[in-house]
């Protein structure tokens, strides 16, 4: 029976894994766009205005991979708990 809670949460640890993959995925795709965006229009921007996006851009990745980080950190924390009851 623990064998099965343990092979149900690491599925659930894998599902996780999976969505916070696709997100960091999904939110690369969308910095290329813009910078390809950025590149297309950058003759009618000046330089500063451009290197503020990029800047802004770049902390709002840092962000996201703080909160993986955090996620991560939490579910293994949780995992290595269960292992702990199971010994």
């Amino acid at each position: 029976m623990d064998r099965i809670v343990l092979n149900l949460e690491f599925e659930c640890l894998r599902e996780i894994t999976r969505a916070i993959i696709h997100k960091v995925i999904e939110e690369y795709n969308w910095l290329i766009f813009g910078i390809n965006v950025w590149f297309l229009n950058m003759n009618m921007m000046d330089f500063s205005s451009l290197q503020k996006k990029i800047i802004n851009s770049s902390y709002l990745i840092l962000e996201s991979a703080d909160e993986i980080y955090e996620l991560l950190s939490q579910e293994v924390s949780r995992l290595q708990e269960l292992y702990a009851c199971l010994n």
